[in-house]
């Protein structure tokens, strides 16, 4: 069996007459069919009955609810290439002063429930399937004809229960597009019944165009909050580490959102679960010295798998003593007095955090830094012992436990690694290009 398509438009079931009389009004053909509707009114409409059996002259062709009457039609759209090209035989013919292609025949069955009524138009031929979802000269016609009886729903239908919405046929439904069971009720109530088809195809394109707008949403808040501040950055590298062009366009994107981000943004975006957006709001927090918000940079540090030192200077930026408390009970709850940090083999920096806490006692005149740097304290077990938290890990127990000299380069790596002093000009010079900013 070859391709077939067709479009299906839905109505009230007391608008049968008018989407009738609409269709006739771009009929290219003239047949003489006279249709009973349900609510007993006669239509005389130019199209021919599909049936294997002759019908006398003047019958009236009953459309009962629940019941289906099938006709055979020629329609007459807008000329475009696309028409031409499937039959360029067909002569064009002026309506309204403008040139207008015949489609072909085509069949349509019109059903009738107890609330909607569906008018199918199915393509007779494989090019005229696909004739159907590409030409926008027919969409646009039948989308004309959706209006004119005030329906409410227009779908291409490309068969295996699959829908393109006739408005926008980027836009699908049905059961293969999405796995929703909660969105549309299946298989109560039974969907043998058109008005409950009807339904749920409506429930369907809600949930569609729904989802499709927070998408859209979502990117346009991407767009506009985050990735000026975050695209072509890692989330190890430090402003001072990108290169002249990179550094010189975050300088002037900070400048332009921070005049216009609002507090509710900012709250969005450190709900989220993305370090990129965690970024954002640590950048928009820190230069728009929202105080009120150093609480939730302390959730963010705490929960962040990824390198928080963008959200340590957020803290030390602010500069406040609640600041310096949550860089002290951070050190008080996770850098044990052996070395021996549950978070060691996450790399937290803890570096960064005490370097934080030396440039904060010299704003605020405090010490808190001292007890951490006493000979032998947690920081000096931390250098000397925080590895062995990696080595006993299994991954690293395979890699290295067989080899005991790999083990001992990597324990000097780790030793080495660790620098206050880097540490302390890492954030000076994180202070520095914000200097460039406030500047400006």
């Amino acid at each position: 069996m070859g391709t077939c398509y067709s479009i299906k438009l839905y109505y009230p079931v007391g608008n049968i007459d008018r989407a009738l009389n609409a269709l006739a009004g771009i009929a290219n053909s003239t047949g003489n069919l006279h249709l009973r509707l349900p609510n007993r009114q006669t239509l005389s409409l130019p199209f021919e009955l599909c049936s294997y059996k002759p019908t006398p002259a003047h019958t009236s062709i009953p459309l009962e609810l629940h019941q289906k009457v099938r006709m055979r039609i020629d329609l007459l759209f807008p000329d475009e290439p696309a028409l031409y090209d499937y039959n360029p035989a067909r002569d064009v013919v002026m309506r309204d002063g403008k040139p207008h292609r015949p489609l072909g025949a085509i069949d349509l069955t019109v059903t009738c429930g107890e609330r909607y009524a569906e008018f199918s138009y199915e393509a007779i031929t494989d090019g005229m399937s696909h004739l159907l979802l590409k030409s926008s000269s027919i969409r646009g016609e039948f989308s004309k004809l959706l209006a004119a009886g005030d329906g409410m729903l227009g779908l291409v239908d490309v068969g295996s229960g699959e829908y393109a919405l006739l408005e926008d046929t980027n836009l699908w439904i049905g059961t293969h597009v999405f796995n929703a069971s909660d969105v549309w009720q299946y298989p109560h109530p039974p969907l043998h019944s058109l008005d409950a088809r009807v339904e749920n195809l409506l429930r369907m394109k809600s949930y569609q165009q729904t989802f499709w707008q927070k998408l859209d949403d979502a990117s346009a808040f991407y767009g506009t909050w985050i990735a000026p501040l975050t695209e072509d950055i890692n989330h190890w590298q430090l402003p001072h580490e990108l290169g002249v062009e990179r550094q010189e366009q975050l300088v002037i994107n900070l400048q332009r959102l921070l005049v216009v981000v609002t507090d509710d943004v900012i709250m969005q975006l450190l709900a989220d679960n993305q370090w990129r957006s965690h970024w954002a709001a640590a950048w928009y927090v820190a230069l728009g010295q929202r105080r009120e918000r150093i609480v939730s940079l302390r959730e963010v540090l705490l929960r962040s798998p990824y390198d928080g030192r963008l959200y340590i200077f957020a803290l030390v930026y602010l500069g406040t003593s609640e600041s310096a408390q949550i860089l002290e009970r951070y050190l008080e709850t996770h850098l044990h007095p052996h070395g021996k940090s549950p978070h060691a083999s996450q790399l937290f920096r803890f570096d960064w955090i005490l370097a934080g806490l030396q440039i904060l006692d010299q704003r605020l005149g405090t010490n808190r830094l001292g007890r951490w740097l006493v000979p032998g304290g947690p920081w000096e077990a931390f250098v000397q012992h925080g590895i062995d938290v990696i080595f006993e890990g299994d991954v690293y127990q395979q890699y290295y436990g067989t080899d005991p000299e790999r083990m001992a380069k990597f324990r000097k790596y780790w030793q080495q690694s660790w620098s206050l002093a880097q540490a302390h000009t890492d954030l000076l010079h994180t202070f520095q290009f914000v200097a460039r900013i406030v500047e400006r």
